[in-house]
């Protein structure tokens, strides 16, 4: 039985509603992201989504763009990927900062689908079974990738 988050009202993620969820549905977690850019898995014990810093940027810039980007058109999002990974990344070097967005957003280079793939393993450490590929960014080749989970679950703070 498939179930669309837009059928879900917040009164589901009551931390009872959690506890008593039937057995073999998995209820949905909201994400919360921090002002400092961590990420945490609200209904899932608050678990934290651990990524490297320009993973995490990736994650980030597709939650804040529900209606998907196409990784052809990564090179669209430069300047805000650039943005977001200043703000977590420890490098002072913008230079520095600066090549690994090229690097990522190239598509000459298997970069992108090395931080995709590095995504979908931290997030099915953090996810159950069955619902992980929702929190992962995915799409058809060629074509916008978007990670499903509806906005209204994504608390920014």
């Amino acid at each position: 039985m498939s179930v669309s988050f837009s059928n879900i009202n917040n009164s589901t993620f009551s931390p009872i509603s959690v506890q008593l969820a039937p057995i073999g549905k998995v209820p949905f977690s909201r994400i919360r992201i921090t002002a400092s850019k961590r990420i945490f898995l609200m209904d899932y014990g608050n678990q934290e989504l651990v990524l490297q810093p320009l993973m995490k940027s990736l994650y980030i810039l597709y939650l804040k763009h529900p209606e998907g980007i196409s990784l052809y058109d990564l090179v669209d999002y430069e300047t805000e990927l650039l943005d977001i990974y200043s703000s977590i990344s420890n490098l002072a070097n913008l230079h520095v900062l600066r090549n690994n967005i090229k690097r990522l957003i190239d598509r000459q280079d298997n970069s992108i689908n090395e931080k995709i793939s590095r995504i979908r393993a931290a997030v099915r450490k953090v996810c159950p079974a069955g619902i992980a590929d929702l929190y992962c960014i995915r799409g058809p080749r060629g074509q916008a990738k978007r990670i499903q989970v509806d906005y209204q679950f994504i608390q920014w703070s």
